[in-house]
């Protein structure tokens, strides 16, 4: 897939970070921070890194704590 014909993706993909949606939210930062159809940006990968962590529940966070 070209950069091009990836950008309808690339804006679903923050419409659904932004509404909420950490996968959406971690997608994004793995994409930002690897360059994958992206310019690599690491601000941008840390902003959607951190989107995913504020939708993340306590006893999800708990659950981490086990591995």
């Amino acid at each position: 897939m070209e950069l091009e014909s990836f950008k309808p993706r690339l804006e679903e993909l923050k419409r659904k970070a932004e509404s909420g949606d950490k996968a959406a939210a971690m997608d994004l930062a793995q994409r930002y921070l690897n360059g994958n159809f992206v310019k690599i940006d690491e601000e941008e990968a840390k902003k959607w890194a951190l989107k995913a962590f504020e939708e993340t529940s306590d006893e999800e966070l708990d659950d981490l704590t086990y591995l």
